[in-house]
């Protein structure tokens, strides 16, 4: 079964139990749980790791937060003013 399979029936047992309870249908929402208890666990998606925006052009028309991504991406010290961190980046 897929995740996204496994996903929707995890779902719909869901709804199942919360309907059953709220009909006082006690057997069915015990029998609904039980299959619940049985699926497999749902992981945790993964993150995609999204690339700093470090900017394009000169190091003068960017903004703070890109000269500190650029410089940590270098390995390059993140702290100072704008003008310490061109400074860095140039030397670095």
């Amino acid at each position: 079964m897929s995740m996204s399979e496994n996903h929707l029936l995890r779902l719909e047992l869901e709804r199942s139990i919360a309907r059953y309870e709220a009909a006082d249908m006690a057997d069915e929402a015990k029998a609904a749980r039980a299959r619940l208890k049985d699926l497999p666990e749902e992981e945790a998606p993964e993150a995609e790791a999204e690339e700093p925006d470090t900017g394009t052009g000169k190091y003068e028309d960017r903004t703070v937060a890109q000269l500190k991504a650029l410089a940590e991406s270098k390995g390059l010290p993140t702290s100072g003013a704008k003008d310490d961190l061109i400074a860095t980046l140039r030397e670095g």
